[in-house]
């Protein structure tokens, strides 16, 4: 995907796991809850919070140069 980045097209996800609280993370065994965080790099769910910060971030300005 690096050649596109000469015409402007930049490529970015958001791929956040398991998402509290939501419909998924309340309905899930809270020790399969508890074995996801211990798998994390943060060692906590995410939450709507971190992922619309996330969103701002990329659509804004301040990423204009954020690649990957």
């Amino acid at each position: 995907m690096s050649e596109l980045g000469a015409f402007g097209m930049r490529v970015n996800a958001i791929t956040t796991g398991l998402t509290f609280p939501t419909d998924s993370s309340k309905f899930t065994h809270r020790d399969i809850r508890e074995k996801v965080v211990t798998q994390t790099s943060t060692g906590r769910l995410t939450t709507l919070e971190d992922i619309s910060g996330t969103v701002n971030l990329l659509a804004s300005t301040l990423s204009n140069n954020l690649t990957g």
